[in-house]
């Protein structure tokens, strides 16, 4: 069918999401994939340092080498998202494993949601520039509370218009019971499968590491 675009398509692109509402004024987003600058990389250490958010055995300078999306209030960091690709054993493609991160003081489900908007919106625009890299799209763990109680639906749409069935799809949780979504990139294709995945694979995946 020559020609054809699902009616979703009919519109320009939608803009990635700039900015949250947050508590005493707005958090904006910046692209800092897929290296950020050394400034920003020191100064998201010292924040990790301050709140003490890393888990023990992490390394700081191997996590801030993964800086995806940055958010700011007045100027000041208050928010990341970091992204390590790797495959999923049951999906058989690669996904780019998001963890996200707000500062207490400006923590709310607007801010996450936000921050993981804009981050599928980076890594989507870097992974169509560059096909060699095989990521066809974004996953997380949902470990906030407030987050995980605002997604009772198997989809959330990443961008304004998508059809509510796809965006950050639900599928399955990890061993603590957290939420696993995958959401697929508009440019993925499925390759074929040649043999099965083992049962929690994607699961184990998780567990080591996405989350928001």
């Amino acid at each position: 069918m020559t020609g054809f675009r699902w009616p979703w398509t009919r519109r320009a692109e939608a803009p990635a999401p700039r900015k949250a509402r947050v508590r005493g004024g707005a958090m904006t987003f910046e692209t800092a994939w897929p290296s950020a600058d050394e400034k920003t990389r020191e100064d998201l250490k010292a924040m990790w340092a301050r709140l003490r958010v890393l888990p023990p055995g992490a390394d700081a300078d191997e996590r801030a080498a993964q800086i995806c999306v940055v958010g700011r209030v007045d100027g000041q960091l208050a928010a990341v998202s970091t992204a390590e690709i790797t495959l999923m054993p049951r999906l058989k493609h690669r996904f780019a494993m998001v963890r996200a991160m707000v500062h207490p003081g400006y923590r709310s489900a607007e801010a996450i949601l936000g921050l993981i908007r804009a981050t599928h919106a980076a890594l989507e625009d870097w992974s169509a520039a560059n096909p060699d890299a095989a990521v066809a799209g974004l996953a997380v763990a949902i470990e906030n509370p407030q987050l995980a109680e605002m997604l009772r639906y198997p989809g959330l749409a990443m961008r304004e218009g998508d059809p509510p069935w796809s965006g950050l799809v639900l599928v399955g949780y990890t061993g603590k019971g957290e939420q696993i979504r995958v959401s697929w990139f508009r440019h993925a294709r499925v390759d074929p499968v040649t043999e099965p995945a083992a049962d929690g694979a994607d699961a184990a995946v998780a567990e080591r590491g996405a989350r928001a």
